[in-house]
């Protein structure tokens, strides 16, 4: 099994590919800040997780840096 990431994942289409992942034996983990998606929408077994963690964790670790990430648009 692989680590899936959706963004944008508590969307309608998201979730759908969150559900067939999981199927498939996949852990997903689905980045959205829920401006339009619902957590409702998402399997339980899906990880939500926000913006602003994934930009906290991808800068902290340098794969991206932080001026490229601006933080307005993710929280």
């Amino acid at each position: 099994s692989s680590h899936i990431l959706i963004t944008g994942g508590a969307g309608f289409i998201g979730s759908h590919l969150a559900d067939a992942f999981l199927a498939a034996g996949h852990r997903v983990i689905v980045v959205d800040d829920l401006s339009t998606g619902r957590r409702e929408n998402l399997p339980p077994a899906a990880e939500l997780r926000s913006a602003g963690e994934w930009r906290d964790a991808l800068t902290h670790v340098g794969l991206v840096p932080a001026s490229l990430i601006p933080a307005a648009r993710l929280d």
